[in-house]
């Protein structure tokens, strides 16, 4: 296993969120980290995490910069560095006055510009950002919102006037893009009717003129399904890019190309949009499928089709990668300047409580383990769980990640070396 440059101390418990985001700042002298009071357990009300940075690769003391009402384990508070430079100054969500808001902090001079609208994801030169009502998401999505604010109003399966915002972060003027009802009606199917729905997993292409984001809605019967759409921020064409209703993490290959888990056609994902075949042949058969899945491993790849597949974002064309390196789901991120090289992870492993960090070569068709962790398995399955959510550098020399790995919680840094040495 290789050995990180730089850990976080144990003095307090610490971590940075999800994987679409760079902790490093542009010039790879500091990392964004939160600091938290305990780790067992979700947020409450009035409960903050600090926000503040570590000087890398050497330094060992937390700087505080500020703290934030709205944070989560999986996602922080969208705590990131702020574009164009990526170095000055950081943009975080908190509850100011009883409102979700969004905070941009100016390291050189500590003052902070509040903006009316908590951010989901930012544009890369940042200018602007997109939003979504995290108000209404509370009540679908624990682990992934906030707390402070119930707002009982929204708590509605289906609201047709939720969507996503832009949010444009010069003149906090505020426009709505996508709205719920819009989708909906979009190609309806019958596991639609009566769902709960809601939009989440926003992220800007790497040229900003476009946001993917994923419209999921969630029966009675429990089923979630899941389709990615393609905004274009310059005419509001909307695109469906993938339908098969079982895709679960994805980032940007370039302008054109997704790379998502799950995104191809299945059986399994047929079946679910029909809550009358639903009901009728798959729930009484789950029991006999989960005792014999682990004899027949392949019996779960030839149902779902899950696998990492790119996804031509201008054709609809779904390319599926078969590596065995990718069987698992993860968190997928390209790195910077690189076309062909990924960074993943795997969840905790049921029986040895280990998640692994891998590199991939879409070219060489390898794959390298940069790192095998240990994971706390009364955390894993649960709100709190720690994935490693492997994030890169601006420069794509290091690779960041959150780690339970010999106790506590914790950010490692992994120092990357040329894709040559992939074997």
């Amino acid at each position: 296993m290789n050995t990180p440059v730089f850990q976080t101390p144990s003095d307090g418990i610490y971590f940075f969120g999800y994987y679409d985001l760079s902790a490093l700042n542009a010039a790879s002298t500091r990392l964004l980290a939160h600091r938290v009071p305990f780790l067992d357990r979700l947020p409450r009300d009035g409960e903050a995490a600090e926000i503040g940075y570590f000087d890398f690769p050497d330094g060992q003391r937390f700087h505080r910069l500020a703290r934030t009402f709205t944070w989560n384990w999986q996602m922080g508070a969208m705590l990131q560095w702020l574009g164009p430079d990526y170095d000055t100054r950081v943009i975080f969500n908190d509850l100011r006055n009883g409102h979700f808001v969004s905070v941009i902090h100016d390291l050189e001079t500590n003052d902070q510009r509040i903006l009316p609208f908590p951010v989901y994801a930012v544009e890369p030169s940042g200018k602007t950002a997109a939003c979504v009502d995290f108000e209404r998401l509370y009540w679908f999505r624990p682990g992934y919102t906030y707390q402070g604010i119930r707002n009982q109003s929204k708590k509605a399966n289906f609201a047709p006037e939720d969507g996503i915002w832009v949010l444009d972060l010069e003149s906090a003027s505020v426009e709505q893009v996508v709205f719920l009802k819009d989708l909906v009606e979009f190609q309806s199917v019958a596991s639609m009717d009566g769902a709960e729905h809601y939009l989440e997993h926003i992220t800007y292409a790497p040229g900003g003129r476009h946001i993917a984001f994923q419209h999921r809605w969630r029966g009675a019967d429990g089923a979630a399904n899941t389709r990615l759409f393609v905004l274009s921020l310059r005419d509001r064409e909307l695109r469906l890019v993938s339908d098969s209703g079982r895709l679960t993490h994805y980032c940007w290959r370039d302008d054109e190309t997704i790379l998502a888990f799950g995104g191809a056609a299945s059986i399994a994902g047929a079946v679910r949009r029909r809550p009358t075949l639903l009901k009728a042949f798959i729930k009484p058969m789950l029991p006999v499928y989960y005792r014999i899945r682990g004899i027949v491993p392949a019996l779960r790849q030839i149902l779902t089709q899950d696998s990492y597949t790119l996804i031509d974002v201008e054709s609809g064309s779904v390319t599926r990668l078969t590596s065995e390196h990718l069987a698992e789901d993860g968190h997928p991120t390209f790195r910077p300047g690189w076309s062909s090289v990924f960074a993943t992870d795997t969840y905790a492993n049921d029986k040895t409580h280990t998640l692994c960090l891998i590199l991939f070569d879409l070219d060489s068709n390898a794959a390298s383990h940069i790192a095998t962790l240990s994971s706390s398995s009364q955390s894993e399955r649960t709100g709190w769980r720690c994935d490693l959510h492997p994030k890169w550098s601006f420069d794509g020399c290091y690779l960041t990640v959150d780690t339970e790995h010999g106790g506590g919680r914790g950010i490692h840094v992994y120092e990357i070396a040329h894709p040559q040495a992939l074997q």
